[in-house]
């Protein structure tokens, strides 16, 4: 769930579905239900810190994230995120009738090289992320 830092208020929500943990994918969604809350970068500042969540925590490589591609909104935002266009492609939507979505992408290595992520790193993952590259390049305490 996503909330307001002034005052606690719910305001939409985020979430991981289609998590394979062998291949270290995962689905993501998100949902600012909120409308007075939304234009204030509070989708980017959740999303990002949730992003960092299954990066660090649930050690997925590759996060995918499917719309409407006539969502330009949605689309913006994860384009400033990082997330790159994989496919377009037609399918029935919830309303039954056929629509255009696209699929897009964010990997691991990406956040890793965006400054932006940082700023909404509430979870310690660029500290883990040091100790990780450290020990991946023989660089620990030990070598």
């Amino acid at each position: 769930m996503v909330v307001r830092r002034d005052n606690q208020r719910p305001i939409g929500v985020v979430n991981f579905k289609k998590i394979d943990e062998s291949a270290g994918t995962a689905e993501a969604g998100k949902l600012l239900g909120d409308r007075r809350s939304r234009g204030k970068g509070m989708a980017k500042e959740s999303f990002g810190a949730w992003l960092l969540y299954g990066f660090g925590s649930l050690g997925l490589r590759q996060i995918v994230v499917r719309t409407r591609a006539d969502n330009s909104a949605n689309i913006h935002l994860n384009r400033k995120l990082g997330f790159e266009l994989e496919k377009r492609y037609q399918q029935e939507a919830a309303d039954g009738t056929e629509q255009i979505f696209v699929t897009m992408t964010i990997d691991r290595m990406t956040v890793d090289r965006r400054d932006y992520f940082r700023s909404v790193d509430c979870q310690g993952y660029f500290a883990s992320s040091v100790d990780r590259n450290k020990s991946q390049t023989g660089g620990g305490n030990g070598q």
